[in-house]
């Protein structure tokens, strides 16, 4: 990524239900400040082949503050919602970050899947 660096890969998971509230990455490193100093690329899959999510960049201040879930979700302007089994974001800063939403646990009575997410986190050099 011009004018970054790599510092960290992680790998985390996230459990998402049919309750249709969105959740994050626990402790992703996105901040509401400094906004211009990193980005991340982020890779998830679901571990049930069967389940569609939809993956929403969310504001970073919309979780720190409790806000995330299905009715004051704060989407990121002009970002591309992706919905299925598997994707790949990449943030325009670090003041985003993305959040899941099971959508079709698939049938047999599931209610709940995991989502693999493997994230890069990119920071400005000068």
């Amino acid at each position: 990524m011009p004018g970054h660096r790599l510092a960290s890969t992680e790998n985390e998971f996230v459990r998402v239900f049919d309750d249709h509230a969105y959740q994050t990455v626990y402790e992703f490193p996105a901040t509401m400040t400094g906004c211009d100093h990193g980005r991340f690329v982020v890779r998830w899959r679901t571990t049930n082949p069967d389940a569609v999510v939809s993956m929403v960049p969310v504001w970073a201040g919309a979780v720190e503050f409790g806000m995330v879930g299905p009715l004051v979700l704060i989407p990121v302007d002009g970002t591309e919602v992706q919905t299925g089994t598997s994707g790949r974001w990449e943030s325009r800063s670090k003041c985003e970050q993305p959040s899941w939403v099971l959508l079709d646990a698939g049938g047999d009575g599931v209610t709940l899947t995991d989502v693999v997410v493997e994230y890069e986190v990119w920071v400005a050099v000068s």
